[in-house]
């Protein structure tokens, strides 16, 4: 019996209980995208235009960095052991979209700047505390500051909006309460506790839905 806890305990230590995904993306902020003297407004334009490609590509690919779990910090997520084979397409995804990204800069005279450094760390129980209080710190302000937008919403809408903007705001509040029953999900995983701030935005997003149905 006592062997057989020991051997338990050492399974234990060793078996991976999740992944951190720390990562590092070239931005636009790169030297020759930058703001410079002497430039006609055309070559200003051009710049401006392939700085805002560059950054609306970082966006994208941070986004699908972030779904993968829960920031632990801005550029470290914290991601369940049951997504692995998520990490591995999303990292495949990502370097894609920064290779279309470093063609396009070829093509249009630029420089290339680079491709992502994506790392996959497993991690075991006694690894992963130290992560997962990050990440609760992090998740918690990230509902907080989600409670304040729908609250915001819902004002907006007992005041009055038009059918047009009523259908987009249903879209969005849709859409925000598939992402959060996601999150949960992920949060149950990790063992993250923060129950009541999703029970309370689940309602919220309910309210305004129905409110909007109503109309």
């Amino acid at each position: 019996m006592w062997m057989e806890s020991v051997f338990t305990l050492k399974e234990e230590s060793v078996e991976v209980k999740g992944y951190v995904v720390p990562y590092d993306l070239p931005s636009e902020n790169v030297f020759f995208l930058r703001p410079r003297d002497g430039e006609t407004e055309d070559e200003k334009k051009k710049r401006e235009s392939v700085r805002d490609y560059v950054r609306a590509k970082r966006v994208q690919a941070t986004g699908y960095l972030h779904s993968l779990g829960v920031l632990a910090t801005n550029s470290v997520v914290l991601v369940p052991a049951s997504r692995v084979d998520k990490i591995d397409e999303t990292i495949k995804k990502v370097n894609k979209i920064y290779e279309e990204v470093n063609q396009e800069l070829v093509k249009k005279g630029y420089y290339k700047i680079g491709m992502p450094v994506i790392r996959k760390i497993p991690m075991v129980q006694t690894q992963i505390v130290g992560f997962k209080e990050l990440a609760e710190r992090q998740l918690k302000t990230k509902l907080d500051k989600k409670i304040d937008q729908i609250a915001n919403i819902i004002q907006k809408i007992q005041e009055g909006v038009e059918e047009g903007k009523a259908k987009k705001i249903r879209y969005n509040l849709n859409r925000t309460k598939k992402e959060l029953e996601n999150l949960e999900e992920i949060a149950e995983e990790l063992g993250i506790e923060v129950s009541t701030q999703f029970a309370l935005l689940g309602e919220m997003i309910n309210q305004a839905i129905k409110t909007l149905e109503g109309m």
